[in-house]
């Protein structure tokens, strides 16, 4: 069976279910397999639930996060869905690039590649407000051009990535790195990688957003590098 017939198989599962059995739901449980009700594609039909965030959808709707074929995570608003009975899933699993046990401990996701969460079940921007720690620009001092913000934490390079998510979302900011090697001008970056310079200060890193936010220029292998911190709206 291939992954065409597959769906269609299950599409006509579901339509022969009675009228009971056809009670859909808007809130999809973690790891649950599903069929969306207004999505006829095959690609992005069916997929199994990683995360729900309330009310943030149009019209007040919630954003559902599914896992669908390919592996790609798309987001799914103002959408009813069926869940998908065991015999179901069992023919729709095999075509799966991924399975729910492989999305990790309490991972971060994000819609195209922003609003970054964890968890399950998010709840509203308006309840959640309160939870975020405003980070703002300081004075810019640098030591031979490198420079950290006093409320960015004092990280190694043993830190887990998904720490440093956690605190770049608490303060609801996007993460943006800007390497000096392709940022500054051509000569002065030899002279660095030459060993002939000890101090970046000519360097003035590109921001990638007019309210973005100089968070740190500290020295790595391949060259200086500037972190930013771009607020996310609410």
């Amino acid at each position: 069976m291939n992954k065409n017939t597959a769906f269609n198989k299950i599409k006509a599962l579901i339509k022969s279910r009675s009228e009971y059995e056809l009670s859909g739901t808007v809130t999809p449980s973690w790891g649950s397999f599903v069929i969306c009700a207004f999505e006829p594609s095959l690609d992005r039909g069916i997929g199994y639930c990683v995360q729900i965030r309330k009310g943030r959808g149009a019209f007040g709707s919630n954003q559902v996060l599914l896992r669908h074929f390919d592996g790609e995570l798309v987001n799914h608003e103002n959408e009813f869905f069926f869940y998908l009975s065991d015999y179901e899933t069992s023919i729709a699993k095999p075509f799966f690039k991924k399975s729910p046990s492989d999305e990790g401990d309490n991972p971060i996701y994000t819609i195209n590649e922003r609003e970054p969460e964890a968890g399950y079940l998010v709840d509203t921007v308006e309840n959640m407000q309160c939870m975020y720690k405003e980070i703002k620009p300081v004075e810019i001092v640098r030591e031979k051009g490198f420079f950290y913000h006093p409320n960015l934490p004092d990280w190694r390079e043993s830190t887990p990535t998904d720490v440093i998510n956690k605190w770049f979302q608490e303060h609801c900011l996007d993460r943006h790195v800007v390497m000096m090697d392709g940022d500054a001008d051509k000569m002065f970056v030899d002279s660095w990688f030459e060993g002939d310079l000890d101090d970046c200060s000519p360097w003035n890193p590109t921001p990638p957003d007019e309210d973005a936010i100089l968070l740190a220029i500290y020295d790595t292998e391949d060259g200086p590098c500037a972190w930013f911190g771009v607020p996310i709206p609410f």
